[in-house]
């Protein structure tokens, strides 16, 4: 029982510390457009130095003086792309993405040999900051 008690924190913290082989890359992005803000983040999952998944949510601040035309926006944004989780959020509208999105395609790489360093770059030439 004493080793348990001295083995299994270590184990944790072990396990803490390394992501069972796992590596994330979180990358994030403000900007306006016709006077919404749009906050792009981006999360990359890595098993193994290879490429695991792949999470895009956008957040879109909606404006007052758009406030009519939310549910034309969230219409369109259903209709534009089948793999895109529209939701409508208490200031605007969350679009979220997958690995297995049009948007992933328009990235040009290829999922089974892209490396983190690789993608790391590509967001940060998009304007990204990335960590």
């Amino acid at each position: 029982m004493k080793k348990a008690k001295i083995i299994l924190p270590a184990l944790v913290t072990l396990l803490a510390l390394t992501g069972c082989g796992g590596k994330k890359l979180t990358c994030t992005m403000s900007q306006d457009s016709m006077g919404m803000e749009m906050k792009n983040t981006v999360n990359v999952t890595f098993k193994d130095d290879a490429f695991d998944s792949m999470n895009v949510v956008m957040d879109i601040t909606v404006p007052e003086e758009y406030a009519d035309s939310k549910q034309e926006l969230i219409d369109t944004f259903k209709e534009s792309e089948e793999d895109m989780k529209v939701t409508e959020t208490k200031n605007g509208i969350r679009l979220e993405m997958s690995s297995e999105s049009e948007y992933f395609e328009e990235l040009d790489v290829d999922k089974d040999t892209v490396t983190y360093d690789q993608l790391k770059a590509l967001f940060e030439d998009e304007g990204y900051t990335c960590k």
